[in-house]
């Protein structure tokens, strides 16, 4: 895998990482998730785009997700 195939994995990885984070939302069985599985979720998001962040489309997503 080249350069460019390494960045596109991190943004798959962020998108899904993401994902998991807003997933955490209350459903309409309305169950709110505990705080500690919102703070987990949201912890592995900014970890991963902190790692990653010579990529400014992923600082850039971080940025509109209010992380």
């Amino acid at each position: 895998m080249g350069t460019y195939g390494r960045q596109i994995y991190a943004a798959g990885q962020a998108k899904e990482l993401l994902r998991d984070l807003l997933g955490q939302a209350v459903h309409r069985t309305h169950v709110t998730p505990g705080r500690s599985a919102i703070s987990v979720a949201r912890h592995r998001f900014d970890a991963h785009v902190a790692d990653h962040a010579h990529l400014p489309e992923l600082v850039t997503l971080a940025e509109a997700a209010g992380c």
